[in-house]
């Protein structure tokens, strides 16, 4: 019986430093890009109901299919969302490669088994530290996994529900997700401001991973149980 978690780490201040200067420099180059996309929005939203005016005059009764529903509205946004997507994106992933994207959250698997609970951290490459040395590690394609394994029972010895961190490598590492609110200031938000992807089914309170973990412990000693009575029969 194999149970797997991810749990997001929470940028050091000189990482969230980093991620907020990138992501204001980029925030300041999109914006004008943004606006004189809605001014070509709103021109092929002109030209849309322009052409559709003409075919009133020339076609009535294509001219009413094409208003049943809203279908100037439907023709029109869809335009809008697909000339937006073509100029946006485009210059979105150019300045991520030009200005050096600053890495994403990092994150923590956390792997469940009779045997104990095993923490993994995956450092990409350049990163320094990684204390390989010092832990069960394994290497490839640029990044190495570092792995520790603790017993199922002596959660303090490498989990802190009051600060919401795990320990690695005899490091504390903070747990949350990294978003707007926590990496810029309150006067500098805004939510077109960029912010690292999340994942779907990530935890990110060490109070909860500790009731799993309480959990499987129960589940295995029932389990026991339940083996050790069937061989008395």
């Amino acid at each position: 019986m194999y149970e797997k978690y991810e749990l997001p780490i929470r940028f050091t201040e000189e990482q969230r430093k980093k991620y907020a200067e990138w992501g204001i420099k980029k925030g300041k180059v999109l914006m004008p890009m943004a606006a004189v996309t809605i001014g070509i929005d709103l021109l092929t939203v002109l030209w849309v109901v322009g052409r559709v005016w003409l075919i009133r005059e020339s076609d009535p009764i294509w001219f009413q299919i094409i208003c049943q529903n809203d279908g100037i509205g439907e023709i029109s946004s869809t335009i809008a969302i697909i000339l937006t997507f073509l100029i946006l994106k485009p210059i979105d992933l150019i300045l991520d490669k030009i200005w050096h994207r600053p890495e994403g959250t990092e994150w923590l698997e956390v792997g469940l088994t009779k045997n104990g609970v095993t923490v993994k951290r995956t450092y990409r490459a350049g990163d320094a530290g990684t204390g390989v040395d010092n832990a069960a590690g394994r290497g490839c394609c640029g990044e190495t996994t570092v792995f520790e394994t603790h017993p199922l029972i002596q959660m303090d010895e490498y989990l802190d529900a009051e600060k919401n961190a795990v320990r690695v490598q005899g490091v504390w590492l903070e747990i949350g997700e990294n978003t707007r609110e926590n990496i810029y200031t309150p006067q500098q938000q805004k939510h077109w401001l960029d912010q690292p992807e999340g994942k779907s089914g990530s935890i990110n309170s060490v109070q909860k991973l500790q009731k799993i973990i309480k959990g499987y412990a129960a589940a295995l000693e029932e389990k026991e149980k339940e083996r050790a009575w069937l061989m008395e029969q």
